[in-house]
């Protein structure tokens, strides 16, 4: 079970479904009219009659906030914020740590966001400008991988992973992603506590 946090338009839904093991997709955004305008995107198309899975592929287009837990989100074993985090204030942060590390608790969570750094490099950008209008900031990789590092201190159970997207100029990344893993230790501790 995946979910996808801020999946907005529902971009990121065409290569969760072709990812093989995955029998639940939830497509989780707080922007109900873009949930409206896009939900025809989960629609099975004619050729995915051709390409049957091993296991039917069940999803969910739920408006939700990401910083509060829904009941859809139990049992998820990834989480993935695309894009998302430079859309919220930052002191809505831990609300959504909250939600995610203790809350859901997944296996993997994925989370993307612009790399500041590399908006020299786009072409009319101005400085101190973002690169969309709803931004509330926009993170260095220092910043980005400082936010993280707090997390997996603070959690414990997670070790995170930096890496680069969309390699630039003087090798600046484009985006920047870390992928959370929960320990193993985390997982036998929860089996025990469950008995």
């Amino acid at each position: 079970k995946v979910i996808d946090m801020g999946c907005s338009e529902m971009k990121f839904f065409r290569y969760l479904k072709t990812i093989p093991g995955i029998e639940e997709i939830v497509l989780m955004d707080k922007d109900t009219q873009v949930l409206k305008d896009y939900k025809r995107t989960v629609d099975p198309l004619n050729a995915d009659s051709l390409l049957l899975r091993s296991t039917p592929l069940n999803v969910k287009v739920v408006s939700g906030n990401a910083c509060i837990y829904h009941p859809v989100m139990e049992g998820a074993q990834a989480v993935t914020l695309i894009e998302l985090v430079e859309h919220m204030h930052e002191d809505c942060h831990p609300g959504l740590v909250q939600c995610i590390f203790r809350g859901i608790k997944p296996q993997v969570v994925i989370i993307t966001t612009p790399n500041a750094e590399f908006n020299q490099y786009i072409p009319g950008m101005l400085p101190g400008t973002m690169r969309h209008w709803d931004h509330k900031f926009e993170w260095t990789t220092t910043k980005f991988q400082i936010w993280c590092n707090s997390i997996v201190n603070d959690i414990r159970n997670y070790s995170v992973q930096f890496v680069g997207i969309g390699l630039g100029p003087n090798e600046i990344y484009c985006s920047q992603m870390a992928i959370f893993r929960r320990s193993k230790d985390m997982e036998e501790d929860q089996t025990i506590s469950h008995c």
